[in-house]
């Protein structure tokens, strides 16, 4: 009996491969062979774009198609680079082996995006056979394992957990708190975990992804604010060289940028130049990425003076600048806030957080 090898993206996939193949002995790999395992990977985009509770858990990518066409605005990723149908295939697959009750072991790292896609394997599996509870194992590695040699390989590091029942009702909750409405549920389970696990640290990415309570920038947005402050009027194309050098927890990639950054731009923190036309930078870059790459490799993003006083803590970013005091979120806009030094989520309408 064949078992499935998960691995949190391509390159993962493809270092394991090469070690399997080549009868590399490096701990726990020891236990894989050509005949023995099944070596796939698993990334479809469950950060940035959003995320549905649907009962068939092939059925999130059907709901997402869905919601492409009727609310393309809601989606940071590039339309013509969407890879749900791929993944949805690949999710096929593994759904096929769970049916068949072999074993599988998933692969996680320490990226967001590893994290939240293994949350969403666990009650995929389990949820279309329930007897696979204590036939799926867990590893997790402390880096990102597509980044590893041979010679950078720490088998020690290796964490290895039982898929228990106990373990899939947790897992299945966070799920439903990430796929909520409202960062209530969330927030009640994140503040019952140890920050040291990865549960807890992939609740609190999430719940950063709500406007921090002194600026009003998702964390997403501040990193990116933050680089142009630093080297204002970089290009399109360096900016992104930049952000994956100094924030590489993939959680947003140089796809879904063109998105924040047009949202960065609406708020009037950053301006464009050298841009062809008046369309949005993620028009620009789906309409130009298969045959054009100068069309956007050269727009310039600069920060503005409301960009610079929000970095600088005196004004926010729901602010006019004629705004000192009086924030302008509205209820319908985002009703919560996430509070980072208190590490807590607050009412966006208090009047302490106004």
């Amino acid at each position: 009996m064949k078992k499935l090898v998960i691995l949190p993206n391509d390159s993962s996939a493809g270092h394991f491969k090469f070690m399997v193949h080549n009868g590399n002995k490096i701990k726990p790999t020891e236990i894989y062979t050509k005949n023995n395992s099944v070596i796939l990977s698993f990334n479809p985009n469950f950060t940035t774009d959003p995320v549905y509770n649907t009962k068939i858990a092939t059925g999130i990518f059907v709901k997402r198609d869905e919601q492409r066409k009727i609310r393309p605005g809601i989606f940071h990723s590039l339309n013509n680079l969407n890879t749900d149908a791929y993944e949805a295939e690949k999710l096929q697959e593994i759904l096929d082996y769970s049916e068949k009750n072999y074993p599988i072991d998933i692969w996680l790292d320490v990226k967001t995006i590893s994290r939240i896609n293994t949350v969403f394997l666990i009650k995929a599996i389990t949820d279309i056979n329930p007897s696979l509870a204590g036939r799926v194992n867990l590893y997790a590695y402390p880096h990102p394992i597509g980044e590893q040699s041979t010679e950078t390989w720490q088998p020690a590091l290796v964490k290895a957990t039982e898929v228990t029942p106990h373990l899939v009702e947790k897992n299945n909750a966070i799920w439903h708190a990430l796929t909520s409405n409202t960062p209530e549920l969330a927030t009640e389970i994140f503040s019952q975990e140890r920050a040291d696990e990865w549960t807890g640290q992939l609740l609190k990415r999430f719940l950063e992804e709500l406007p921090e309570r002194q600026s009003h920038l998702t964390r997403s947005e501040r990193e990116l604010l933050t680089i142009v402050n630093d080297a204002s009027g970089l290009r399109f194309t360096d900016l992104c060289g930049l952000h994956h050098a100094k924030f590489n927890d993939d959680f947003i990639n140089w796809m879904e940028i063109p998105a924040f950054l047009d949202e960065l731009e609406i708020k009037e923190l950053i301006e464009y130049g050298n841009r062809p036309n008046d369309s949005n930078l993620k028009e620009i870059v789906e309409q130009n990425i298969h045959d054009d790459f100068y069309a956007y490799h050269n727009v310039e993003i600069r920060i503005t003076d409301k960009g610079r006083n929000v970095i600088s803590g005196s004004q926010k970013a729901s602010q006019n600048t004629s705004e000192s005091e009086t924030s302008t979120l509205s209820e319908k806009e985002t009703p919560w806030l996430w509070d980072e030094n208190e590490m807590r989520v607050v009412r966006a309408f208090h009047t302490s957080d106004k």
